[in-house]
């Protein structure tokens, strides 16, 4: 499905659930289970294999937020010499995060914990001063991995 006509079932979806009807929608994208849904079911090969909230299936089988900073095409050079900068940013404000060190040399990921919630405003208003980033957050970044680590666990 086109992006345009998937959020126009969205659209519908949302509109449905605010009337308080029971909706039972299957998806791969667990992005899409989180918006549309109130409680989301895991089912492998049949078998259910977890059933709860967004936010349960997040703390008990995710991995934590996703934080992805790129440079503007115009700026590389800038980003490249505050690289060490930002990434030390990052970590000292928020606690027990880490930095991905499986990412190229144009973007500097992070895993943020979800216990570091309440850090993220004031994350997000240090790392407005670099005016030559772009900023990515993500819930489910990572949406088979998470699949296929929830399998191994259950």
């Amino acid at each position: 499905m086109d992006p345009v006509s998937r959020r126009g079932i969205w659209k519908i979806l949302e509109t449905l659930r605010n009337e308080e009807r029971t909706i039972i929608l299957t998806t791969h994208y667990l992005d899409e289970a989180e918006v549309l849904s109130d409680r989301i079911g895991v089912i492998s090969r049949g078998k259910l294999l977890t059933l709860g909230t967004p936010n349960f299936i997040k703390k008990n089988f995710g991995d934590g937020y996703h934080l992805d900073i790129t440079h503007r095409a115009e700026v590389k050079a800038e980003f490249d010499a505050k690289k060490e900068e930002i990434t030390q940013k990052v970590l000292s404000l928020v606690k027990d995060s880490k930095i991905d060190p499986q990412t190229t040399n144009d973007v500097l990921t992070f895993l943020l914990p979800y216990t570091s919630q309440k850090q993220f405003p004031g994350l997000f208003e240090e790392l407005e001063e670099y005016k030559f980033i772009n900023v990515w957050f993500f819930f489910f970044k990572f949406v088979f991995m998470l699949l296929k680590k929830l399998i191994i666990q259950i």
